[in-house]
């Protein structure tokens, strides 16, 4: 019941949820600390630095030789590290890879859970949660505030030009824009102005905008702080701050399109990881930075923690952070290559986070097979697995025992290839394929004896028996080359391609779907010649189609199953056969009453529509017949 209802309800907050033990003003209406924002590198209050003030102390922690430790400096067991489950063990995410990394938002749709709630998302300007809404709600209270002097036309103008939805402006659009927005600033704003008016970044940086070029934000401080590679140039004072402008816009994303996402929070996020690179770890000690697990950023008073090193997020302002390998930096990574993955076939190191990342970081093998985005192959590839053992395709890359290389397919003389696991299952697991005879319950197509297997001969494309010590034996008798099922077999990569072209040189193997669709596919059209002729309909799917085969003849329904795309099962659990539960170990319940409330998950109790808890549940506890609450 409690799946299903988290399953339905999407989590869309109205308001904020505030971490209220640690007293912080965020300068604003309905603005408060999350307790995600907490230690998460960038200053929340305007009253004080209270949100990172001991945190440096994190980056001083070392773990036990059997933890790991998280990018934030926490620890915990390494086997929850890489563990194939969906659940988070640090509150960074830093435990898992890449993949995981970008999903983030997609918490609001299930049940509460420590692995997959108590986290956070990437830090950007605002906020550190992972509810997506409250990155709308804080932008939505920042702009709730503004300095007297600047009219409500000008203010309702500029939320409209930032993309902000609001009563005056329930829909925007590019037109809007152009024509209502800009004209509003135009003619009712100052030259300049904070937009927000309150500091954006590290409580005390302000955004300022001319009204004339809306599109990058001045800087405004009245403290100093390091911009790095955003170039800044003094500019002008306002209101007793330096106003800097941004001369290299470089990095900074910036969209046209009528959305609040695009025209406001990403480059000012951009803006936001700019100077985080290159701001010190607030009140990190400097006389600490020679000790051994700390690294000083090149050409920078910048030091951080090990444990942020190749991590795929750039915390020093060239980036040297993450650029740590053993020609770059021998004697550094020597030190960390604990942190790194050991690739198994190619000997090279890479760092944890490039795991699963959409790129082959270990380099591929002839087999096309990559060791750090193919997970599941990587497992079969190196492990002894009963499901890969004998089933007529090696898995296993090949391991010297006794002088010899042994695979999960070498001594399987004694192994019963036909079995309860691949008897039937659309593949020839067998060398001569008897675990895949008498497997249809319609009728047969055409009869042959046990030593013998149907085939459509090369030259009439009739069907025939061919003695089975003519199957896999290196030369192609059947049409399709169904004789020599190693020519197109159902790996995981090919299922589709079953069907043999004859051809002089390279082997090609045509999809089933391209039999009998009036072109010519193979070389010398053997994917047309057993089809019937002059047919009364068009096909251009081919007669392998759902909707066609009931008009194919037998030897085009033989064709069609033999080439028929089978995918080999990644994964085969254990079975007994012939197992049945025991009448003796069922429950019966035929002579209890028992008053029970049927839930239909497909129509949530009303009472639970709109939730008053933000991510708890609301329960009506029944005490007796007479009365609830």
């Amino acid at each position: 019941m409690i799946h299903g209802y988290y399953r339905s309800y999407v989590y869309n907050p109205t308001d904020l949820t505030c971490y209220t033990h640690l007293k912080c003003h965020r300068g604003y209406s309905a603005a408060c600390l999350d307790w995600t924002e907490i230690c998460d590198g960038k200053v929340d209050c305007l009253d004080g630095e209270y949100d990172e003030e001991h945190c440096w102390q994190l980056e001083f922690n070392k773990c036990q030789p059997n933890e790991y430790q998280c990018t934030i400096g926490v620890c915990i067991p390494k086997e929850f590290i890489q563990d194939n489950s969906n659940d988070f063990y640090c509150i960074d995410r830093s435990d898992k890879n890449a993949q995981n990394l970008n999903n983030g938002f997609t918490i609001i749709n299930y049940e509460p859970t420590f692995g997959y709630e108590d986290i956070r998302c990437e830090t950007t300007f605002l906020t550190s949660s992972c509810v997506r809404m409250r990155h709308y709600l804080l932008s939505k209270s920042m702009f709730s505030v503004k300095d007297v002097s600047v009219s409500d036309k000008c203010w309702l103008a500029l939320k409209c030009y930032f993309g902000l939805l609001h009563t005056n402006y329930v829909e925007i659009t590019d037109d809007i824009i152009d024509k209502d927005c800009i004209t509003k600033i135009n003619d009712t704003c100052p030259d300049i102005l904070y937009t927000p008016n309150i500091p954006s970044f590290y409580g005390h940086i302000y955004t300022a905008f001319k009204k004339n070029a809306p599109i990058l934000p001045f800087l405004c401080s009245n403290k100093s702080f390091n911009y790095g590679s955003l170039n800044l140039v003094l500019d002008m004072s306002m209101n007793n701050t330096m106003c800097y402008k941004i001369s290299n816009a470089a990095g900074i994303t910036i969209f046209y399109t009528a959305d609040w996402i695009s025209r406001y929070q990403t480059p000012m996020n951009d803006i936001f990881r700019k100077i985080k690179e290159n701001k010190p770890i607030i009140n990190f000690p400097l006389n600490r930075c020679n000790e051994s697990n700390i690294y000083q950023c090149k050409n920078s008073f910048k030091c951080i923690s090990y444990n942020r090193l190749m991590n795929e997020i750039s915390d020093c302002p060239y980036s040297d952070d993450e650029n740590i390998f053993d020609d770059t930096n021998p004697q550094l990574f020597t030190q960390i290559k604990h942190k790194y993955y050991k690739c198994y076939f190619t000997n090279k190191s890479i760092p944890q986070s490039a795991i699963l990342n959409n790129n082959c970081d270990c380099g591929r093998l002839e087999d096309l097979f990559c060791e750090d985005e193919h997970a599941f192959e990587n497992f079969t590839k190196r492990t002894i697995s009963f499901q890969t053992i004998c089933d007529g395709f090696q898995e296993l890359y090949p391991i010297m025992i006794d002088g010899k290389n042994e695979t999960d397919e070498t001594q399987c003389e004694q192994w019963e290839c036909d079995n309860i696991y691949t008897h039937c299952n659309g593949i020839w697991n067998c060398f001569y394929g008897e675990d895949e005879m008498d497997c249809n319950s319609s009728p047969a197509l055409f009869n042959c004896s046990a030593n013998e297997r149907i085939c459509i001969t090369r030259d009439t494309s009739e069907f025939s028996c061919l003695p089975i010590n003519k199957i896999n034996d290196g030369t192609i008798d059947c049409l399709g080359g169904t004789d020599e099922q190693n020519l197109c077999p159902p790996t995981f990569m090919n299922e589709e391609r079953r069907f043999y072209c004859m051809t002089r040189h390279s082997a090609r193997c045509a999809k089933y779907l391209q039999l009998c669709n009036g072109q010519e596919d193979c070389l010398y059209g053997d994917d047309e010649q057993f089809c019937q002729k002059n047919r009364s309909m068009s096909m251009y799917t081919g007669i392998c189609q759902n909707e066609y085969i009931s008009l194919a003849t037998d030897v085009e329904k033989f064709i069609c199953s033999i080439s028929t795309s089978v995918s080999k099962a990644p994964i085969k659990y254990f079975t007994v056969n012939g197992f049945h539960e025991s009448s003796e170990n069922k429950v019966i319940y035929e002579n209890e009453q028992i008053n029970v409330i049927i839930l239909n998950n497909s129509k949530p109790i009303p009472l639970l529509n709109n939730s008053r808890c933000h991510r708890g549940l609301d329960l009506r506890v029944w005490l007796n017949k007479l009365s609830n609450r």
